[in-house]
């Protein structure tokens, strides 16, 4: 039996899909309430690490 490996894409590459599909920039998401617009930078772009913390506004 011959399996395939598959390479899910990393969850910046959905969440830019997406927030660019809707018409929005980076910093107009980073508005939010609880957002940083460094570290949803660092995540769209693939730099996420566990430096940075999922409370996106620290």
């Amino acid at each position: 039996m011959n399996k395939e490996m598959y390479n899910s894409p990393h969850p910046g590459e959905i969440l830019c899909e997406y927030i660019y599909g809707i018409g929005k920039t980076v910093t107009e998401v980073a508005c939010g309430p609880d957002t940083s617009r460094k570290h949803l930078s660092l995540i769209l772009n693939g730099q996420w690490d566990r430096s940075v913390s999922t409370d996106f506004g620290s």
